[in-house]
């Protein structure tokens, strides 16, 4: 297991998508998988706060189906709490 841990404000519970479990599970997963450094992968940099991850990767982690990540993200950059850049193969969030 990764050692560390992320500061989470009980304020949480304020937030609009608090309520959707499939939201938040996937925003809870992508802090928690948050690079605590900055790295590269496949020659790209990955900075602090992103990490590199797929759909069908992140559907598994987080027993969802890909079309509930899908949505789940889609609903997190609707507001602004990540960004998504996409390649073939995987994706930065």
């Amino acid at each position: 297991m990764n050692a560390g841990f992320i500061l989470l404000y009980r304020q949480i519970t304020e937030w609009e998508w608090y309520r959707n479990p499939n939201t938040f599970r996937v925003f809870l997963h992508c802090l928690l998988m948050a690079n605590f450094t900055d790295g590269r992968f496949e020659g790209k940099p990955v900075n602090r706060g992103q990490f590199v991850t797929s759909l069908p990767s992140l559907a598994k982690q987080t027993s969802l189906s890909i079309q509930q990540v899908r949505t789940a993200l889609d609903h997190l950059k609707s507001i602004g709490e990540i960004t998504d850049k996409a390649y073939p193969k995987y994706r930065v969030i």
